[in-house]
């Protein structure tokens, strides 16, 4: 684990739950975080369309194809395994953030009804999501 300090801040770089584990109990004002997300696939996303197909003289999209396995740190063997997971590291985060503190989590926008619901057993109430349009993910 590293420990990047100044006067003022810590960043923690490591296992998370290794690290949230060993943080005292309402310690942190924020906790950012972009956990496994669970979406990966055996899937590849053609970014281009075939102008003979499509009768035009160039692609209509270009661009990378998209390659949506991410790899075996984003894969769960069922929706089950990932809710155990997510709230396993959930939990952790709420037990560390002050009263008053946020939570600012990147996740799976078909999924996150499913953090809501287990924010809401921790006592927690999510005020508004945010959205963040990448215009080419």
């Amino acid at each position: 684990m590293l420990a990047f300090q100044n006067k003022n801040h810590t960043i923690y770089q490591g296992d998370s739950l290794e690290i949230l584990k060993g943080l005292s109990d309402n310690s942190v004002d924020m906790v950012f975080s972009d956990p496994h997300f669970g979406i990966s696939q055996e899937i590849t996303i053609c970014r281009q369309r075939n102008p003979k197909k499509y009768n035009t003289k160039r692609w209509k999209y270009q661009g990378k194809d998209i390659n949506l396995d991410f790899g075996v740190w984003d894969k769960f063997d069922s929706l089950k395994d990932f809710l155990i997971f997510t709230e396993g590291w959930f939990k952790e985060c709420v037990r560390i953030c002050r009263e008053g503190g946020h939570l600012v989590i990147f996740f799976d926008k078909f999924k996150i009804s499913y953090l809501i619901e287990i924010g809401e057993r921790y006592g927690l109430k999510a005020l508004q999501p945010l959205f963040w349009l990448k215009t080419n993910p």
